[in-house]
């Protein structure tokens, strides 16, 4: 009993030292990104809102990792192209305006499409620009660095600035150039979080969080509701609510239920191999390592010998274990792991577990 109190203190100072030199990261997806951004009047209020909420909804889901994410991500994206082409109809209506109308279908087309790739969620380009032989300039209205066909324009004058001064309701004071701002202001927190935050000043970050969780459900041990419990409770300020991260790097397991086949040596010829059940009373994987330990008990109801034993299992390349007990009267065993929660686990409710805490205060 000494040595296995010793081995679970060892095993605690490594969990200990291990994490200290993790340097955790976190990509936040907190509405609070958007506290200093310009205010929108209130006939944009909505497209505001519907900006900010797509936006942390596709940042809550942008690891992708399950099926139900990358549905998740997709509908966000779609309820915000959605929400900015009509807003733009509302505001731009008429055959004056059908050039920014056709170019923020395009937009919003591929928008849709290709939500993963930074280049396309940019919002929509306007900008004035001279024709050459004439002093009236032209209004250009485009998708931003992918928009490479003819760019439809139409002449920038006193009469269409009138139009849009009469365009929409509660709006009487800005030229068509300004009104675009501001919708494009309005539309801005998704493009903010998504785009710049995410997929251009955290796309390193973000590739490497999409690795590892997809390698730790891949190769990591099944663990329980309570054995994540207490893996996010030791590893409380990884997992305390701050916002996306990766896989813990240690897994812990508490009174974790498995089926051994085990070896007893003291029994008589015929009753020495068995299967008995297992509880892991407390252990430990280092699951990028391959390799962890438990302190493990095993119930068999035998007659020559104490039903219940107490022993070490040891965790190689995360799917073998293997172990040796002790009964008392030098009835001593060893035995081989058959863990059919790593058959029938469903490893997706893991990741939704661990999940759950990333976001929760």
């Amino acid at each position: 009993m000494k040595q296995l109190i010793f081995i679970t203190l060892i095993g605690l100072l490594l969990s200990n030292a291990t994490f200290a030199d993790e340097d955790t990261k976190y990509i936040p997806c907190s509405d609070s990104y958007y506290d200093e951004m310009v205010k929108p009047r209130a006939a944009f209020q909505k497209l505001h809102d519907v900006s900010k909420d797509a936006g942390v909804l596709a940042c809550k889901n942008i690891l992708q990792i399950t099926i139900q994410e990358q549905v998740d991500v997709k509908r966000a994206m779609e309820d915000f192209a959605l929400e900015t082409t009509s807003t733009l109809k509302q505001v731009f209506h008429g055959e004056n305006f059908d050039f920014i109308n056709q170019t923020a279908n395009e937009w919003a087309l591929r928008l849709t499409s290709h939500y993963n790739d930074a280049d396309y969620l940019g919002f929509i380009e306007s900008q004035l620009i001279a024709p050459i032989n004439d002093d009236e300039y032209l209004w250009q209205v485009y998708i931003t660095e992918q928009h490479n066909i003819n760019r439809p324009s139409v002449a920038y004058t006193d009469e269409l600035n009138s139009r849009c001064k009469a365009l929409y309701n509660g709006i009487s004071d800005s030229e068509c150039i300004d009104l675009f701002t501001e919708v494009e202001q309005a539309a801005n927190p998704l493009v903010a979080l998504i785009k710049e935050n995410i997929l251009t000043t955290n796309k390193a970050l973000l590739t490497d969080m999409q690795k590892n969780w997809n390698l730790f459900l891949d190769e990591a041990r099944y663990q329980t509701p309570l054995d994540i419990w207490a893996t996010t409770e030791l590893f409380s300020d990884q997992f305390k609510g701050k916002g996306l991260t990766g896989p813990p790097p240690i897994q812990y397991f508490i009174f974790h239920p498995t089926l051994v086949y085990e070896h007893i040596g003291g029994l008589p010829e015929g009753d020495k191999e068995d299967f008995a059940i297992a509880i892991e009373w407390y252990g430990m994987n280092w699951w990028k390592q391959k390799i962890g330990f438990s302190v493990v008990s095993t119930y068999k109801d035998k007659a020559e010998t104490n039903d219940v034993s107490i022993g070490l299992m040891f965790h190689i390349d995360n799917a073998y274990s293997f172990g040796f007990t002790h009964r008392g009267s030098n009835d001593n065993g060893i035995f081989l792991n058959v863990d059919l929660l790593e058959f029938f686990g469903d490893k997706t409710k893991m990741y939704k577990k661990y999940k759950s805490k990333m976001f929760s205060q």
